[in-house]
């Protein structure tokens, strides 16, 4: 099944114009003025009045996990994200532990995989325990 956006206000071409979207199988395969469809075969959003763009990217986000779960996990951050159009956020390395190990790193992206919401990159840390002094080693 399909999926027709209709009536959006769409970003396309580095330019602005009102029009519909035909996405089959996640890929926008058609993007004009209006599109002739078949709702038997098409599932329909009318966005009139909203902006139809491609997701948007956070490079400095705070997910606080693992350390701080109470104040937001990799779910409830990435799930945010989604919430306000962003696909790709970075989270920072501001956790404890400090994301300066290779196991912390796979274990965001695992995290960040299971949630599936937005994509997850994690940022590691420039120096080791954030202490200015050794630099991690953080293939992962």
């Amino acid at each position: 099944m399909g999926i027709i956006i209709k009536h959006g206000r769409i970003w396309y071409q580095n330019q602005w114009f009102f029009g519909d979207l035909l996405i089959e199988d996640g890929i926008v395969m058609e993007i004009k003025q209006e599109i002739c469809y078949s709702s038997i075969n098409h599932q329909i959003f009318d966005v009139r009045g909203k902006i139809v763009i491609p997701g948007l990217i956070d490079l400095h986000v705070h997910l606080r996990e693992p350390g701080f779960d109470e104040k937001e996990t990799i779910e409830s951050g990435s799930k945010a994200a989604v919430r306000g159009g962003f696909t790709t956020i970075a989270a920072m390395p501001n956790t404890n532990p400090v994301i300066d190990q290779p196991e912390l790193v796979t274990y965001i992206k695992e995290k960040s995989k299971k949630a599936d919401y937005a994509k997850v990159l994690p940022v590691g840390a420039i120096t080791f325990k954030e202490e200015g002094q050794n630099l991690p080693i953080l293939l992962g």
